[in-house]
């Protein structure tokens, strides 16, 4: 149902919420976190052409995690979107890549 680069980010995100937010609800600012912490998945590369760096993206994603509360697992809105990115791609035949949730992160009215 998904790449093995959504699965790896899916890691690294879950990693992230623990250590660097210290929370184990994944949302979307976990995955974007992910997504430009593996150059090779193919949402790195879409948000490095628009010039969203890793380093830039701490300066914002820290601090605002700092405080963060929340359940276990992915939260609601993150789910929600992931779902909508499979059901994009199984249109296409394809598997969910990190470009099918990124895309959906983007079109959303909320993240997180």
């Amino acid at each position: 149902m998904a790449t093995e680069n959504y699965r790896k980010a899916f890691e690294i995100a879950t990693t992230s919420a623990a250590e660097v937010t210290e929370t184990v609800f994944i949302g979307s600012e976990h995955l974007l976190y992910a997504f430009l912490s593996l150059p090779e998945c193919e949402a790195y590369k879409i948000l490095a052409e628009a010039g969203v760096t890793l380093e830039a993206y701490n300066k914002v994603f820290i601090p605002a995690t700092l405080n963060a509360k929340g359940g276990k697992g992915v939260t609601p809105n993150t789910e929600r979107m992931y779902n909508k990115a499979v059901e994009a791609a199984q249109k296409e035949g394809l598997p969910a890549t990190t470009a099918h949730v990124l895309y959906e992160f983007l079109a959303a009215n909320c993240c997180a």
